[in-house]
């Protein structure tokens, strides 16, 4: 009996063993895991709509809640997409059910309202001012969306009138797709709990680096600092901006930007006589969230890298480099990248804030231009109407009591610069009136003065160094001398007969 028993156990232990071995080759399915990243969208219509029947003054609100069924916190990108018209076309190629400009797609538009929102497109806005894609210049986010939690997003839609003729849209139809992605928000400050529990910040948004016309959305923290390293650069690949991950952008208000934007300056900068600007001037300038001009500061050097032609630089040029422009300090030089200026035609330099940047070349002494000689002024030509007399040291005419006289004289400028000169009429040493004359180098021009009711007598001129002289005078007209002669030859001729008379009496 006991060895029957052992002989049952030890065949039972094989037994075990066996299956133990048989299982180790089996198998095991993973057990499956709930995703970190989950929308699910609930709500009449919350990805294609159509709209149709359309009338002048015709309104919808429609409300699209948003859940995120995941584990983790995560921001929601909305953009357009798939616009028909009534006619199965593009709106953008329709010519309309008129001769009159414009479609539904011109007059209807739309406003989103919701907790978080975030957009750098100016609400309400047609359909194609909306975003056309995911990864486009035009944004509208819900700025973060935790685990568990849903938001109401709220659609709103009008038929504006516009003033002008619209029946081209009128009785219209109009589809379209909205769409929604929902991505994990960057890590860096605890885990998300369900319903938007825990102490999980949000730290995310965008912020657009316009490099002359040329776009890119980068990442940054609610603190300014960027989420990774990015270069924009313009449509060209000339010039660049390079910003290195962690770097924290702010305006000097304290405010994140949400836009630098790099543009030729179009105002003219002057540069100290012995430096040139070699191509444009760029202005580098940011905007705050409701499109404010702030000034930008990096924490960290920026790379600023601008290229230019070598046939652009001077004879005798000595040196280049690229300079900030301040309005009261002037151009000031930047440091140079390493490595900044190996390369012929371009240069990086390190910036620390937005301003006004430009390539200069130092100029050699001998390759300066000369000093232009200041404004210099010479009278000319002294006049003195009306006159009987023309001579240079003493112009002498005769003018009725009450008369008005005419001094004119011509002053130019033969320096190298415009000037201003002040000319004095001086009339028996005395400065009676005066003339202010702007003249440009190698031009000249007329002073006028006029005078009247001056007194009987001779009076001195001098006008910039120049003198004459005039006389006011009784002057006795022909009228009254011929009237005179005519009363004595009367009186004469009365004497005469009256001695003839009295001669003849006495006879």
């Amino acid at each position: 009996m006991l060895s029957k028993a052992v002989t049952c156990g030890v065949r039972l232990a094989l037994a075990l063993t066996m299956g133990l071995a048989l299982l180790s080759f089996l198998v095991i399915p993973a057990q499956a895991q709930s995703p970190a990243i989950d929308l699910v969208i609930g709500g009449e219509e919350a990805t294609s709509w159509n709209i149709s029947d359309i009338k002048l003054g015709d309104s919808g609100t429609k409300i699209v809640r948003l859940h995120n069924a995941g584990s983790k916190a995560g921001f929601v990108t909305i953009w357009i997409s798939d616009i028909v018209s009534s006619e199965g076309t593009n709106p953008e190629s329709e010519t309309g059910d008129t001769t009159e400009p414009g479609e539904l797609v011109d007059y209807l538009v739309f406003h989103l309202s919701c907790s978080r929102l975030d957009s750098n497109t100016s609400l309400p806005a047609t359909l194609y001012e909306l975003p056309q894609s995911s990864s486009g210049s035009r944004y509208v986010e819900i700025e973060r969306l935790y685990a568990g939690e849903t938001l109401a997003l709220i659609w709103q839609w009008e038929f504006l009138e516009t003033g002008g003729p619209q029946n081209d849209a009128q009785g219209d139809s109009l589809s379209f797709t909205i769409n929604y992605l929902l991505e994990e928000l960057p890590s860096g400050g605890g885990g998300g709990g369900g319903g938007g529990g825990g102490d999980w910040a949000p730290t995310y948004q965008w912020l657009e680096i316009d490099i002359l016309g040329n776009v890119i959305l980068v990442k940054v923290s609610s603190s300014g600092k960027l989420l990774d390293s990015y270069v924009a650069t313009d449509p060209d690949n000339k010039h660049k901006l390079e910003l290195n991950k962690g770097t924290k952008i702010t305006c000097t208000s304290g405010r994140i930007p949400r836009r630098i934007e790099m543009k030729v300056r179009e105002e003219a900068v002057s540069t100290p006589i012995d430096m040139e600007i070699i191509g444009p001037a760029f202005e580098l300038t940011g905007y705050t969230k409701d499109s404010v001009p702030c000034s930008v500061a990096f924490d960290q050097p920026a790379k600023l890298i601008l290229s230019y032609n070598s046939s652009w630089l001077p004879q005798n040029t000595s040196s280049v480099f690229v300079a900030s422009y301040d309005a009261d300090q002037d151009w000031k030089e930047l440091k140079l990248a390493p490595g900044g200026a190996a390369e012929v035609g371009e240069i990086t330099a390190l910036i620390s804030h937005t301003s006004t940047f430009a390539i200069l070349a130092k100029l050699e002494p001998s390759s300066l231009p000369p000093s232009p000689l200041p404004a210099h002024f010479v009278a000319a030509d002294l006049s003195i109407v009306p006159s009987q007399e023309q001579i240079w040291e003493s112009i002498t005419f005769v003018t009725r009591t009450g008369g008005s006289v005419t001094i004119t004289a011509n002053m130019a400028n033969d320096g190298g610069c415009e000037g201003t000169h002040i000319v004095e009429l001086k009339i028996n040493g005395e400065i009676v009136d005066t003339r202010e004359v702007t003249i440009e180098a190698g031009q000249e021009q007329w002073v006028s003065f006029t005078l009247s009711g001056m007194d009987y007598g001779q009076h001195k001129v001098e006008v910039a160094g120049m003198s004459g002289e005039f006389t006011v005078s009784r002057s006795i007209t022909w009228l009254l001398i011929i009237g005179v002669i005519a009363a004595i030859g009367l009186i004469a001729w009365g004497v005469v007969w009256a001695r003839k008379k009295r001669v003849a009496q006495n006879e």
